[in-house]
C-alpha cells in the first residue's frame, strides 16, 4: 500500500484504492480505509466514500478542481486523452488502444490517472509509476 509520495515512486503498480487515496491526499482530505475503499471524514457530518473512478460526480469535480483537459490527437490515430496542461509531468492518458477499437479504461479512471501522473510521476501503464520526469508522453493503458 502506498502511504507517502516517496513510496509512490518506489512502488511500480497501484490499485484503484491507492489511486483514490493519492488523490484524496492531494485534496488534503482526512481519510481512512473501510471495506477496501477510501472513506472521507466529515466533521459534524456523515463520512462518505471517495471513489472518483466509479463515481462520475466526483470525477467531474476533479476535472474542475485540477483543470484536467480532454484532448484529441489525430497523429497515429491516438484519439482522445486526458491530461493536466499546467502540470510539470504532462502525462496524456488514453482511453482506447492504438487501433481505437478497444476501450481500455473508463474516462473517470483516465482522469484519475492523469492527476496521479501529473503530481506523482510518469505512468507507463494503468496504475504503474516509473519515475518523476518532465516530459510530454502518451500512455496506452494495458488491460
Amino acid at each position: 500500500m502506498v502511504e507517502t509520495n516517496q513510496s509512490v515512486l518506489e512502488t511500480k503498480s497501484l490499485n484503484d484504492f491507492e489511486i483514490c487515496k493519492l488523490i484524496a491526499d492531494l485534496k488534503s482530505l482526512n481519510t481512512y480505509k473501510q471495506s477496501g475503499q477510501v472513506r472521507v471524514v466529515v466533521e459534524n457530518g456523515e463520512d462518505y466514500y471517495f471513489n472518483p473512478i466509479e463515481n462520475e460526480t466526483q470525477a467531474l469535480s476533479l476535472v474542475l478542481e485540477f483543470k484536467v483537459l480532454r484532448g484529441y490527437e489525430p497523429y497515429d490515430l491516438l484519439g482522445f486523452h486526458w491530461y493536466i496542461h499546467d502540470a510539470h509531468n504532462k502525462v496524456h492518458i488514453l482511453e482506447y488502444d492504438y487501433n481505437r477499437v478497444n476501450k481500455r479504461i473508463s474516462p473517470q479512471k483516465a482522469i484519475c490517472l492523469a492527476i496521479v501522473g501529473a503530481y506523482y510521476g510518469k505512468i507507463d501503464n494503468v496504475g504503474e509509476i516509473e519515475s518523476l520526469v518532465r516530459t510530454t508522453r502518451y500512455v496506452l493503458p494495458t488491460a
